[in-house]
């Protein structure tokens, strides 16, 4: 076997371990789900009543709840994206030599890449959305609520001595350099102003919107790590061999 056919079989193997391993990741991500089914409504009111409590104790954390919630969707959207891309792989890695005839195969394959691409980029925005997107925004937000602050300002004084001594020995003179500091501390803490009403109010939207965003996320993997498996697993052999077993070469010659 040459290293261009061994490097090909370990695409194949690799995709056929995720198509094997597919029932278990969707199973896991229609349990979380089946987990988020209260109504936003019901939502929206566990998220205010957390952030009352929060400003009151000025500790505005994410809800735990809603913490939990981003997380399993992130992570179970970047697993399937991972799997999209080994997938991707195995069936680039299988492209036979450009000729005439005999290319219903390759419009398989490049029907499935199209559908494989464009699901990968749309779960990646998601992604960004309940990600990096969400935490600065929310901490835009807490900025801009006039809860209490304290800061602790540290003040550092040097202080520099020079006394001399004459030696009746050798008649020279002893010059001792005496140094120190002085360290003062000052905490100066701000009055808790009237929270803005309307900046709670933007606070618990961004809330809502990443548990939307969420589980809008989880949906869309599942649904389209479904579909994903459901057409690469119909049309196993036209992406693996195209051509069929005894036609055509991959475009990975230069092995």
């Amino acid at each position: 076997m040459t290293s261009k056919e061994k490097y090909s079989q370990k695409a194949k193997d690799k995709a056929n371990e995720v198509l094997s391993e597919s029932p278990t990741l969707i199973d896991s991500m229609e349990q979380t789900l089946s987990k988020l089914d209260e109504s936003i409504e019901t939502v929206e009111q566990k998220l205010g009543e957390s952030l009352k409590e929060g400003a009151l104790s000025n500790d505005l954390n994410v809800p735990s709840f809603l913490s939990e919630t981003v997380k399993a969707a992130r992570n179970s959207t970047i697993e399937v994206t991972t799997n999209i891309s080994i997938m991707e792989k195995m069936i680039t890695l299988n492209f036979p030599v450009i000729e005439d005839g005999n290319n219903f195969g390759v419009t398989v394959q490049l029907s499935i890449l199209k559908m494989l691409k464009e699901t990968r980029e749309a779960l990646s925005t998601k992604i960004k959305a309940i990600g990096a997107s969400y935490y600065d925004s929310r901490a835009n937000a807490i900025d801009k609520l006039g809860l209490p602050k304290e800061t602790v300002t540290e003040t550092i004084t040097e202080t520099k001595g020079r006394s001399e001594s004459q030696s009746s020995k050798d008649n020279a003179k002893e010059i001792e350099e005496k140094g120190g500091e002085t360290r003062s501390e000052e905490k100066k803490k701000s009055e808790a102003s009237a929270l803005d009403s309307y900046r709670m109010q933007q606070l618990l939207a961004i809330d809502l919107q990443a548990y939307i965003d969420a589980k809008a996320a989880l949906v869309a993997a599942l649904d389209g790590y479904c579909a994903i498996c459901d057409n690469v697993s119909k049309n196993k052999d036209k992406l693996e061999s195209p051509k069929g077993l005894s036609g055509g070469t991959s475009h990975m010659s230069m092995f």
